[in-house]
């Protein structure tokens, strides 16, 4: 005989642990509930249990916000935000890799800093002054100003006052050496069709690049914007086909459209957007407005302007001189008018087949009149060879 108030405890009081995956998760409360003689009420305090044991609160912030939310809309959209997440840690994970192999000798100077660094703070910590600080990984004297991470900007959520080693948005994805490396940033979105941009008042120019003034060619080029009350750092991309913008900076009276896309990413993975809405930006650097189409993400990315953006915002110009490309065929595209203008002659007078031919008349067939043709056997010609075009 079973104890239905022992097994709906267990039920009740099952929560997401620490490391457990939403799929996991799912699975336990699925099971559990099974030896619970919920009867009907199985799936609706499935979805409950889920909703109020997933760890993740901005996930669990989503699902309250979906009026009449049912059981497989709730394992979905828990499946699709947990998808997106590591997808995300995946492509944050290797361009720090990039990051750490992209310039050598800039390296072994942040290399031989951090061990300086270290070396003070493991001095400070003997002494019992300090322990390891949650901003730069290190150990130092009380205080902001002893920091080295202090003024300093993340290369992964580009908010200040602490390294990319110790970034929260970093959880459960390798470090590097605990290098905070100042001339890369976290990976790109990638990406979908643009569909418009728009442009209010003018052109605009570039920010910043990169924060410094230069002339060589780098990896990867920035420009701030101004999105509402916040300035937003985006990639420039010009291999990428739609703009990119976290959910967190589309302002809420913002209607996102719903789509069924899919975005492909530089590595063939693919993330499930949130949808398409209209997002006003502003160049601080001279002022100009632009309205451009965004493609919004859930969770942390970095946001992207795509090729067609940037070059009608003259943020990136192309050469079209200096590049080699196959000409269209003048002639354009086969159409009925070009097919009867180019053979013309076919279509002219009554025409004459080449070489005799011997026609044989029964003399007991009566012979008989018909009246003229309605249509001219040129046109008749024409028609059919209208509809063969269409077909």
């Amino acid at each position: 005989m079973k104890l239905w108030s022992v097994e709906r405890y267990k039920f009740f009081t099952r929560n997401q642990e620490p490391g457990e995956s939403v799929e996991r998760y799912i699975t336990e409360v699925k099971l559990l509930s099974q030896t619970c003689n919920f009867d009907s009420l199985q799936d609706s305090l499935i979805r409950d249990r889920i909703v109020v044991g997933i760890k993740d609160m901005n996930l669990r912030e989503r699902l309250l916000r979906i009026p009449d939310l049912k059981l497989e809309k709730c394992i979905e959209t828990c499946r699709a935000s947990e998808l997106s997440k590591e997808r995300m840690k995946v492509m944050d994970s290797s361009d720090s890799v990039h990051a750490v192999k992209g310039n050598d000798s800039q390296n072994k100077k942040d290399m031989t800093k951090t061990r300086q660094t270290k070396g003070k703070g493991q001095s400070f910590k003997s002494r019992g002054q300090s322990t390891d600080c949650k901003y730069c990984g290190y150990g130092h004297k009380p205080g902001r100003d002893n920091c080295p991470a202090y003024g300093k900007e993340c290369r992964v959520c580009h908010k200040q006052n602490h390294f990319a080693s110790m970034c929260k948005s970093m959880k459960g994805t390798k470090k590097v050496n605990q290098l905070d490396t100042q001339n890369q940033s976290s990976t790109d979105g990638e990406y979908d069709e643009i569909n418009s941009v728009t442009l209010l008042t003018n052109e605009g120019k570039v920010n910043k690049i990169n924060e410094t003034k230069t002339s060589s060619p780098v990896n990867q080029i920035y420009a701030k914007m101004m999105v509402g009350e916040n300035e937003v750092k985006f990639q420039l991309d010009t291999g990428a086909t739609c703009n990119i913008l976290p959910a967190k900076y589309v302002d809420k009276t913002n209607v996102i459209m719903d789509q069924n896309e899919v975005l492909s990413m530089y590595n063939k993975t693919t993330i499930t957007p949130l949808g398409r809405t209209k997002v006003k930006l502003v160049n601080p650097r001279n002022n100009k407005k632009y309205k451009a189409e965004f493609v919004i993400l859930d969770g942390e990315c970095t946001p992207l302007l795509g090729s067609k953006a940037v070059q009608y915002m003259n943020l990136v110009k192309v050469q079209y001189d200096n590049i080699y490309t196959v000409q269209k065929s003048q002639s354009g595209e086969m159409t009925t008018e070009t097919l009867l203008h180019k053979y013309k002659d076919i279509f002219e007078g009554t025409g004459k087949l080449k070489g005799e031919y011997h026609l044989v008349v029964d003399p007991n067939i009566k012979p008989v009149v018909h009246p003229p043709r309605k249509v001219p056997v040129a046109e008749t010609t024409k028609g059919g060879v209208r509809q063969t075009h269409k077909e």
